[in-house]
């Protein structure tokens, strides 16, 4: 569960294997934003990908609570709390739910 104060912004990285040059979007809520890749990012001590997958990419999205203001462009506003999905369209549409313990993003 990620915890968002109504007035902040914050960043989620999620971890992906494997695109193909596709980038993945991500939905919280009805809001559909696409995910930039972050090639500098360094996964939080203790995090490691599962075994036989090697290195991700990953990539992040910045959400806002429902009171920040001056947000960038593709900026994702949570107006309540919501589920967070994950998809990938390459071709066919393919759901995508990575290794991800934050699925919930929650209004305080």
């Amino acid at each position: 569960m990620i915890t968002l104060r109504r007035g902040e912004r914050q960043y989620l990285h999620i971890p992906f294997w494997g695109l193909g040059g596709s980038a993945p979007e991500v939905t919280v809520g009805t809001a559909v934003q696409a995910m930039t890749l972050d090639a500098g990012y360094s996964p939080p001590a203790g995090w490691s990908a599962p075994d036989g997958l090697g290195s991700p990419q990953w990539y992040r999205v910045l959400l806002a609570g429902p009171d920040a203001t001056g947000n960038p462009a593709g900026t994702v506003v949570v107006a309540a709390t919501a589920r967070i999905f994950t998809t990938i369209t390459a071709g066919d549409e393919i759901d995508i739910k990575p290794d991800l313990r934050e699925d919930w993003v929650r209004i305080i």
